[in-house]
């Protein structure tokens, strides 16, 4: 879903939309070739993953701050902290 609020709001409509999408999800999983109940269980596991990883998103007022979504360093900084990445200094 587009962004965190579809997730969390406790509004009617939202709701309703969390119903649909789960009954959507369970949908794919049965034309995969799950049975029906499988598809109910996978389908809220997923809602279930997408919602715990909304939470940890920021707010659409929270990114509308430049300095909380740009974290610039030097190249030095990302040397330090991700020395090793694929294996070998990255520059």
């Amino acid at each position: 879903m587009p962004d965190r609020d579809y997730y969390l709001k406790d509004d009617t409509k939202s709701e309703e939309l969390r119903k649909a999408y789960v009954a959507h999800i369970a949908k794919m999983f049965e034309l995969l070739g799950d049975k029906t109940p499988n598809a109910s269980t996978e389908a809220a596991t997923v809602m279930r993953i997408e919602t715990a990883l909304a939470k940890g998103q920021m707010t659409r007022v929270e990114r509308r701050d430049p300095p909380q979504l740009y974290h610039k360093i030097s190249v030095e900084e990302l040397q330090k902290l991700s020395p090793l990445l694929g294996g070998k200094p990255i520059l």
